[in-house]
């Protein structure tokens, strides 16, 4: 694939997207390797072409159709297609559209470790390097856990209470295949001995500890992080699910774990911060363009409100 170098990169998670980008960058290089085929040739390539955007148009609804095709690379760090994209995006969460499962309703997850275009934060933000493991893994789990409270929330707006306990199962195991997915695409150099071999997390307050003291990378963490709080959370709904009251027992097993963690996230924060905190909001980023080791970003109060609307307005969408 080309090479682009401007514009903002977003990786490209879901299979069907990638394969119709795929099927766009062959045509391309067929076209440039046999510029002088036949006029039978020319057609059979423009149907092929045709037919791949309109696939990728529906493959990625999130995306407006003015934008396609886009530009994008392959990305040998992330081991995947790159979107190269030439606006400036709205900063926020990604979002991913899946089949119906068992409970017959469609699923829609924001995904966690959103990408934050730094640059277009407010005049007056702060930058600091998140250098500290332990507090990089709490941004981590925190990140992912927010992710879940919003998957099951829109649970029950979408389903109702009568069929959000179905839609538990579905949700819990994209989650599950997710995180065993980003894990196991790791060399075991990423982890601290070597190995990737790790314990089921007995609850979610040890999670942390578990992902800084095992992995080696901001990589690492994230996908560590991801895969020990959908291993928790498919155990908590185990247990849930002995219950007559499934669902209310599972979103109060998340909304707590999500709120100590918050607390103690803040916590981390305000230690990097120092004596401005009473001026400022802290917002850490796990993914933008500057490198691997997450950031947070230190927006000065009277203009963080403006880029906490953005991020919940993407969520929304």
């Amino acid at each position: 694939m080309k090479r682009k170098n401007d514009g903002i990169r977003q990786p490209v998670i879901t299979p069907g997207e990638a394969w119709h980008l795929g099927r766009m960058e062959a045509v391309k290089e067929l076209r440039l390797r046999l510029p002088r085929i036949d006029t039978h040739a020319t057609e059979v390539l423009e149907s092929i072409e045709d037919a791949a955007v309109i696939g990728y148009g529906k493959s990625a609804k999130h995306y407006p159709p003015q934008t396609l095709p886009p530009d994008f690379v392959f990305d040998s760090y992330l081991d995947m297609p790159v979107v190269v994209r030439p606006h400036e995006p709205v900063p926020g969460w990604g979002k991913i559209e899946f089949d119906p499962g068992q409970s017959g309703k469609p699923i829609s997850l924001i995904t966690p470790y959103r990408f934050v275009d730094v640059d277009s934060l407010p005049e007056g933000t702060r930058l600091v390097a998140i250098t500290d493991p332990r507090h990089a893994a709490l941004a981590s789990v925190v990140d992912v856990l927010t992710c879940f409270r919003s998957a099951l929330s829109f649970a029950r707006v979408a389903t109702g209470p009568d069929e959000a306990s179905a839609r538990i199962w579905d949700i819990v195991l994209v989650q599950l295949q997710a995180g065993r997915y980003a894990t196991a695409s790791l060399p075991p150099d990423e982890f601290h001995g070597w190995s990737n071999t790790r314990v089921q997390p007995g609850d979610p307050f040890g999670i942390p500890k578990l992902v800084a003291d095992s992995a080696a990378t901001a990589r690492a963490q994230q996908a560590l992080a991801l895969e020990a709080c959908a291993m928790w959370l498919d155990a908590a709904n185990t247990v849930a699910g002995q219950r007559d009251d499934h669902f209310d027992t599972l979103q109060r097993e998340v909304e707590d774990a999500w709120t100590v963690m918050s607390k103690l996230l803040e916590s981390s924060n305000r230690m990097v911060v120092g004596e401005d905190w009473e001026h400022v909001d802290a917002m850490p980023v796990m993914r933008h363009a500057r490198g691997r080791i997450p950031l947070l970003a230190i927006v000065p109060k009277d203009k963080s409100a403006e880029v906490v609307a953005k991020l919940l307005r993407q969520a929304s969408e």
